[in-house]
């Protein structure tokens, strides 16, 4: 007969499996299309799946636990089981005749009682009980950790995020696999009454994990970079700290007043919560937006495929510098005039005017010049940009062969708009190049959960930016046209300074190359000599990003394709501040231009123009150069008028998660001045976040 203690561990663990399943059901059907590309990672993110999970096998948990009480009982008169099986008996009464034998009984009781465990106090395991035991225990806090966790935070991120969770399931699973057994052999080690402790501080872990992410990660930042102040969040790690400690502190307390009861209540609440994990893992991981921008059979990459390749015949390159602001550029400029020393040709436009913030507005507006109109359902307009524009097509209709290296081209389906017109984007060969790199993948999958679900007091250890994670999960590949495109700007000047530019004849009439690059982007990791370093600062990689630019001229000067080639240098955007309605400075970015022309005008040192230009003639400008007649589009960044020009600009009042309203902005004179900038009355409101757009009302 089993006793107590198993019966309740199994009756536990079948309640477990059964919730599981009930709950499996409910919830598949919650399964939510792929969200839009954010451009950053939300750290802090955790699926309602796992808390309706919880909250559906708390409840059936309670149903059952009626239900067994009531078929124990008749299962144990029908059976007649015995209810004694297991537990602590007297001995047998014995009669007593004489002086020895009343000594000898004295003995054997004392042996007895010696020998027997004491009131609540549970009983020694062997090495491989305990070993089960803590497995259980640590398949929890470490699932909870090590499994759920990463796959909720890259399905939720999936937009952001060059790869899915198709192609690092594998180093997940078996680092969480690996862990919770060394882990759990470990625990076994520890003998007597401290193992027990040992086992529930290990379990209160779990649950503290559980907890943080389900309600104390308000107003964790998101993973874009930013230098953040962590003393601006004390109370955060004040209360928090108090927090852990008393579950940490009171659990210990129960185990050591309740040893046999804290066993199993351990055992029972670890099996429910462990089939919860698992099932609320499977569940995010099978929601579509669990493959990120593709499917994992065929799936279609941003390769850096055909990246440093040119025309023999004529070439548009752009380079777009994230985040790289005009008035930033004048400030580091002045100290540093020789970075611009090989722009030679070039006009820098200083007055020129962006589209909007950030770079999942500002880059698809480059790639499609589209703009909302007043009347449009904002979300709506984001669904359909690509689909309005005709710009890619017309350059590929030119006989252009295209190269689009970024990874916010936008929403899934915007992928699938342009993948046809690129040479770039495509499948990888499967389990080859997009093979994730084992050791990087768990490194930065452990790194993210223990940002998201670590207390406040260890998470400054823990911070990462989002093309950490892309770059951790590709690792060392040692040919960037054969892998997925990442922001890196060290890989990418290493690439271009082992390969250099080549000549490749695709029959086509020209090449045209977007390539998007950090620039000036935080975090500053970047030396001027384009090395990394955790000791950059923004001045010194500014200047490393023009370096890499320079080194691509250079390289365009050493083939003969400077004078045919038509250069621009730009950014998606400019400085700017989340968690204002409006904009409170400038946010240009820079803009220079290189066309196609004489050696002898190629040869003059860089030109500075105060025409109102921007984004606005971005396209016309790179459709002239192909073609010779932007008409359709309108003139060229050259031919912008001195005065008199209103251009407009869109900035989102964003809470840190969530743009809730889009305000046009107008710039009717100087676009460093900031007087110069004011709303014009359009505005629309509406959820980016999760595609569902808020009820619209216009000035």
């Amino acid at each position: 007969m089993r006793s107590n203690s198993t019966r309740a561990v199994r009756a536990a663990s079948g309640f477990a499996l059964d919730a599981g399943i009930v709950a499996c059901g409910l919830i598949a059907s919650a399964l939510v299309a792929p969200t839009p590309a954010l451009a950053y990672v939300d750290p802090s993110v955790m699926t309602y799946t796992i808390q309706a999970l919880a909250g559906v096998a708390v409840a059936l948990s309670a149903v059952f636990g009626v239900a067994y009480r009531r078929l124990r009982k008749k299962a144990v008169r029908v059976f007649g089981i015995d209810e004694n099986a297991g537990k602590v008996i007297d001995p047998d009464v014995r009669r007593v005749d004489s002086d020895e034998d009343l000594a000898s009984e004295n003995e054997r009781l004392g042996r007895f009682w010696r020998n027997a465990p004491k009131p609540g106090e549970a009983r020694e395991l062997s090495y491989l009980e305990k070993f089960w035991r803590s497995l259980i225990v640590c398949l929890f806090t470490c699932g909870t950790l090590l499994l759920l966790a990463p796959i909720e935070l890259m399905v939720a991120n999936s937009g952001s995020l060059t790869y899915g969770l198709a192609v690092v399931w594998r180093p997940i699973l078996v680092t969480f696999l690996v862990i919770s057994l060394v882990l759990a052999a470990l625990v076994s080690l520890v003998r007597g009454r401290a193992f027990d402790i040992v086992r529930t501080i290990v379990a209160a872990i779990g649950i503290g994990f559980w907890l943080q992410a389900l309600f104390m990660n308000a107003g964790l930042p998101q993973a874009n970079g930013a230098t953040i102040d962590w003393l601006e969040f004390w109370p955060w790690f004040v209360g928090n700290t108090l927090i852990w400690a008393a579950l940490v502190a009171g659990t210990i307390i129960y185990a050591r007043l309740h040893p046999k009861r804290t066993r199993s209540l351990v055992t029972g609440l670890c099996s429910l919560f462990l089939v919860i994990t698992l099932v609320g893992a499977g569940i995010s991981a099978a929601n579509p937006a669990s493959a990120g921008k593709g499917g994992e059979d065929g799936r279609v990459y941003v390769t850096g495929d055909g990246i440093n390749t040119l025309s023999p015949s004529k070439n548009i390159v752009v380079f777009v510098l994230d985040m790289y602001d005009t008035s930033r550029y004048l400030d580091v400029v002045k100290e540093r005039p020789h970075m611009m020393d090989e722009f030679t040709g070039f006009t820098f436009y200083r007055n020129a005017t962006g589209s909007g913030v950030p770079t999942k507005y500002g880059v698809p507006y480059l790639l499609t010049g589209s703009w909302p109109k007043p009347d449009d359902d904002f979300a709506e307009f984001l669904d359909t940009r690509y689909h309005r524009s005709t710009f890619l097509q017309d350059l590929h209709n030119a006989g252009y062969d295209l190269g689009v290296y970024t990874d916010t081209m936008g929403i899934p389906g915007d992928y699938d708009f342009v993948q046809p017109l690129t040479i770039n984007q495509h499948p990888l060969e499967k389990g080859g190049d997009a093979e994730a790199d084992w050791i990087g993948t768990s490194s930065i999958m452990a790194k993210i959960a223990l940002y998201r679900d670590a207390p406040w007091v260890l998470k400054p250890l823990f911070w990462y930016y989002t093309d950490d994670i892309n770059t951790d999960i590709t690792g060392d590949h040692p040919d960037i046209n054969k892998m997925p495109y990442l922001i890196n700007d060290v890989r990418y000047h290493d690439s271009l300074m082992r390969d250099k530019l080549q000549v490749v004849d695709r029959g086509s009439q020209g090449s045209f190359r977007f390539i998007h690059l950090n620039g000036a982007h935080f975090p500053y990791t970047m030396t001027t000599d384009m090395h990394e370093s955790v000791h950059s600062t923004y001045e010194d990689q500014a200047e490393g990003a023009m370096n890499i630019v320079s080194d691509y001229l250079r390289q365009l000067k050493e083939l003969g394709l400077y004078d045919s080639t038509t250069v621009i240098v730009t950014s998606d955007h400019g400085d700017y501040h989340w968690g204002t309605e409006l904009p409170e400075q400038t946010t240009n970015p820079i803009m220079f231009v290189k066309p196609a022309q004489s050696a002898s005008q190629d040869a003059e040192p860089l030109k500075t123009s105060d025409v109102q230009t921007g984004h606005l003639d971005f396209a016309p400008t790179v459709m002239y150069a192909a073609t010779g007649d932007a008409s359709t589009y309108g003139n060229p960044a050259w031919r912008a008028p001195e005065k008199g020009r209103i251009r407009h600009f869109l900035f989102p009042c964003h809470d840190g998660k969530v743009d809730s309203r889009m305000t046009e902005m107008q710039i009717d004179g100087d676009a460093l001045n900031f007087d110069d900038w004011k709303p014009d009355g359009v505005h629309w409101d509406y959820k980016f976040y999760n595609g569902e757009p808020a009820p619209r009302s216009n000035d």
